[in-house]
C-alpha cells in the first residue's frame, strides 16, 4: 500500500506531497516516526494518506580515536609534563610550518611519545616513554591564564594565537624507567610503532588503537612511573616512584 508522509517540514499543498513506501512505524538512522492520524485521500481510493510525527534525531558521524606516536628528543618534564594530577603537552614541536601533534590531536585521541636517539636527554630507540588519552585539548593562551606560575609549561609567550594544549588525567608517564615497545601487543600492528625523525605517524589501525589502549590500562597504573631521563632544573622537586608501577595479574 502507498501512504503519504506528511511531517512539518514537507508541506501538504492541495492534497499533494511527497509520496514514500514504506510499512509502518517507519524507521531510519536517523528518523522515527509514529502514525497519528489516518485519512483517507478523496483523489485516489487506493491511497492513504497518512499524518506523521516525525522525531529527528542529530545523526553525527562516529569518529574513532586517533594515535599519533611521535619521538621525544628531549625528556625533561616539559613537553610532555606528567606532574601536578596532569599529563600536558603544549609547547610540543611548534614552529614547523606542518600542523604538528597538539594542534592535530582531538579529545579522545592517543599520544605516544617513544624515546630519542641521545641518551643522554632521552630514553633511546625501542622504548615508550610516555601514553596519554587527550582529556582536553584548549587553547594555549587559556592554558597559560590558567596554570601560569603553577605548571612550568604554562608560562605566557609572545604567540599563542592558533597553538593549544592538551590535557590528560589518563596517562602513563614512563621517564627513565621507559618500558620496551616490544611489550605492545603487536595482533593488529603491522610495521612499526615508532616513528624515526621529526613529524609524527597515525597510521595504526582503530583495532591497534583499541588494543593498545586496553593493554595500557589492564598492565600498568595510571601516572608517573619515573623520573624524567633529564630534569629541567627549574622544574620543581618531584616524588617519582624509582619503578614501574604494574598491575597484578588476575589469578
Amino acid at each position: 500500500m502507498s501512504f503519504r508522509l506528511i511531517t512539518p517540514y514537507s508541506r501538504l499543498d492541495n492534497g499533494t506531497g511527497p509520496s514514500l513506501r514504506f510499512s509502518a512505524p517507519f524507521r531510519h538512522e536517523s528518523v522515527l516516526a509514529k502514525p497519528i492520524a489516518f485519512l483517507l485521500d478523496s483523489s485516489d481510493a487506493d491511497v492513504v494518506s497518512v499524518e506523521w510525527t516525525v522525531l529527528i534525531k542529530k545523526v553525527e558521524p562516529i569518529r574513532m580515536p586517533i594515535l599519533y606516536s611521535y619521538v621525544v628528543d628531549h625528556d625533561l618534564g616539559f613537553a610532555p609534563n606528567p606532574f601536578g594530577g596532569y599529563c600536558t603537552l603544549a609547547k610540543c614541536k611548534y614552529g614547523s610550518k606542518k600542523r604538528n601533534i597538539v594542534e592535530m590531536a582531538e579529545e579522545g585521541d592517543w599520544i605516544a611519545g617513544t624515546g630519542g636517539a641521545d641518551l643522554g636527554k632521552s630514553a633511546g630507540h625501542g622504548k615508550l616513554i610516555y601514553a596519554m588519552r587527550v582529556d582536553d585539548k584548549i587553547p594555549l593562551a587559556e592554558y597559560c591564564r590558567a596554570y601560569n606560575e603553577k605548571r612550568v609549561d604554562a608560562e605566557h609567550e609572545v604567540s599563542e594565537k592558533d597553538r593549544f594544549a592538551l590535557m590528560s588525567k589518563h596517562f602513563f608517564y614512563f621517564g627513565r624507567n621507559a618500558i620496551d615497545v616490544s611489550e605492545i601487543p603487536r595482533k593488529h600492528l603491522d610495521h612499526c610503532f615508532e616513528k624515526r625523525g621529526p613529524g609524527y605517524r597515525c597510521d595504526f589501525s582503530e583495532e591497534f588503537v583499541e588494543e593498545f589502549a586496553s593493554w595500557l590500562g589492564a598492565t600498568f597504573r595510571r601516572g608517573v612511573h619515573g623520573p624524567p631521563c633529564k630534569p629541567l632544573p627549574e622544574l620543581p622537586e618531584q616524588r617519582c616512584s624509582s619503578r614501574v608501577r604494574r598491575k597484578q595479574p588476575c589469578r
